[in-house]
C-alpha cells in the first residue's frame, strides 16, 4: 500500500513540472473531463473547496496495470517493453520530457512492437527505432467501454497518445482498453498525426504561459457537468452562488447522509453514462429498422409501429374556455427529490 502511494505521489509531482498527456484533454477543454481552468488550479497549487484524499482510478489503473499488460500482449501477440530505444529513462514513473521543451512530458505506460525486434541495426526516426510505438493502457468501467465500442476512442484518449508520440518521437501508438469486470479488452492502433500533435504543443505551451503570468482561463458554464463534482468548484464559480442560498437550506453534520450522497454521486455518474448509451442504441434500432413495424430476430422481437394518440392541449383550454378550464383544476401535491453540487 505504501509503495502504491510513493508511486501515486511520484506522478502527481512531476506532473506539476510540464504538461503531461492526461492534461491534454484538460488544456483542450475537451469533454467530457477536461477543464482548462481546474488543471490551472492544480498546476498552482491552489486548495480544494473539497478534498478527496483517495484517488481510486488512478490507483486502480496502476494496481491493473500489469494484468492489461499481459492481456494486450496474449491478445495482439506483441512483444512489449517497459523503455523507448535511444531515449534516457529518467524516473522510476517512464517519465520522459521533450528534447523540444522540457516542459513538454508524458509518462508511458509501456513500448509495443508491431513485430518481434530485429536483430543488428534498426531503422531510425528522431534516435528513435521506427518499429517501436507507444502503449496507452486504459482501465474503464462498463459505460465507457460500451460508448467506445459505439462511438470510437474518446477525443481526450486520442490526442494523449498524440502527445506522447510527439514527446518521445515514435511515428505510431496503441490503445489497450480494458474492461476489468467482463474481462475484456479493446485495442486500436493510431499512426502520428503532426497537425493534431503541433495543436497540442501549441495550446500546452500558451497554457504554461498563462500559468507563469497568473493569467486564470475562462471557466466553463455552472451548469456543465464537469461542475458539479470539480474540487474547486465554489471557487471557480464563486462564493456569492453559495451565499444566495443561505437560510434556505438545513445544515448537518450527518456522517450517514454524507456516505448516501457519496453514493449517489457514484450511482448518478454511471446512470447519466448508461442512459446515454442506452438512448443511443435505441436510435440506431430505430435507424436501421426504417420503415418496418416490426422484425424478429433470434432472441427478440422487436415492435416500432406508429401509434396515434390524442391529447388535450391545456394552454388551447385555458386559452379558449378560462373558466371551464379553472373549475377542472385539482391542487396535486408532489415532493421531488433535487440534488445540487455545491
Amino acid at each position: 500500500m505504501k509503495e502504491m502511494e510513493g508511486l501515486i505521489a511520484r506522478l502527481v509531482s512531476e506532473k506539476t513540472t510540464g504538461i503531461g498527456g492526461s492534461d491534454i484533454g484538460d488544456v483542450l477543454n475537451l469533454e467530457p473531463w477536461g477543464c482548462r481552468r481546474r488543471l490551472y488550479y492544480e498546476k498552482t497549487g491552489f486548495t480544494p473547496d473539497y478534498y478527496d484524499a483517495e484517488n481510486p482510478l488512478l490507483e486502480r489503473g496502476l494496481a491493473l496495470e500489469a494484468v492489461a499488460l499481459e492481456m494486450y500482449e496474449r491478445k495482439t501477440g506483441r512483444p512489449i517493453g517497459l523503455s523507448v530505444p535511444g531515449l534516457p529513462v529518467l524516473s522510476p514513473t517512464r517519465l520522459y520530457r521533450s528534447a523540444e521543451d522540457s516542459r513538454l512530458l508524458v509518462h508511458l505506460d509501456a513500448v509495443v512492437y508491431r513485430e518481434p525486434r530485429k536483430k543488428g541495426r534498426p531503422k531510425k526516426r528522431k534516435g528513435v527505432e521506427t518499429f517501436a510505438g507507444v502503449l496507452e493502457l486504459k482501465t474503464v468501467g462498463a459505460p465507457m467501454f460500451f460508448k467506445i465500442k459505439r462511438d470510437g476512442i474518446p477525443d481526450a484518449y486520442i490526442m494523449q497518445i498524440q502527445h506522447a508520440m510527439a514527446v518521445t518521437g515514435l511515428s505510431w501508438g496503441s490503445f489497450g482498453i480494458l474492461w476489468p469486470d467482463g474481462w475484456r479488452m479493446i485495442t486500436f492502433d493510431v499512426e502520428a498525426k503532426p497537425d493534431l500533435q503541433e495543436a497540442a504543443k501549441v495550446e500546452s505551451l500558451k497554457f504554461l504561459d498563462e500559468v507563469q503570468s497568473g493569467r486564470i482561463p475562462d471557466r466553463l458554464p455552472a451548469t456543465d457537468k464537469r461542475c458539479q463534482r470539480c474540487p474547486f468548484r465554489s471557487s471557480c464559480q464563486g462564493a456569492l452562488l453559495l451565499e444566495a442560498t443561505k437560510g434556505q437550506y438545513e445544515h448537518r453534520e450527518d456522517d450517514q447522509l454524507s456516505a448516501l450522497m457519496q453514493r449517489y454521486w457514484e450511482y448518478k455518474g454511471l446512470f447519466d453514462e448508461a442512459e446515454d448509451l442506452y438512448e443511443g442504441v435505441k436510435n440506431e434500432i430505430k435507424g436501421t429498422l426504417g420503415d418496418a413495424i416490426g422484425v424478429e430476430i433470434p432472441g427478440s422481437r422487436v415492435y416500432f409501429k406508429p401509434v396515434v394518440s390524442n391529447r388535450i392541449d391545456v394552454a388551447k383550454l385555458r386559452q379558449k374556455y378560462p373558466e371551464a378550464a379553472k373549475e377542472c383544476e385539482a391542487p396535486s401535491i408532489s415532493r421531488p427529490l433535487k440534488v445540487y453540487a455545491i
